[in-house]
């Protein structure tokens, strides 16, 4: 587990996309509400948000707080 880079952020979205489509049936995330999310007043990406890899380096999970 460690803080997301900007470099994470396709991956993040594509976790998130196979979320949406889990739970909702379709996507519903991009990268543009990924972006604005990581960058939005207050939040920190160092601090407030977390990604978790398996074993092979593949994203596993992801949460933040905002």
């Amino acid at each position: 587990m460690r803080a997301p880079r900007e470099e994470d952020a396709e991956a993040v979205v594509t976790l998130l996309r196979a979320c949406d489509i889990a739970i909702f049936g379709e996507p519903d995330t991009d990268i543009k509400d990924l972006r604005d999310e990581w960058s939005a007043p207050g939040f920190d990406l160092g601090r407030d948000a977390w990604i978790i890899h398996d074993a092979g380096g593949t994203p596993a999970g992801f949460a933040c707080v905002t």
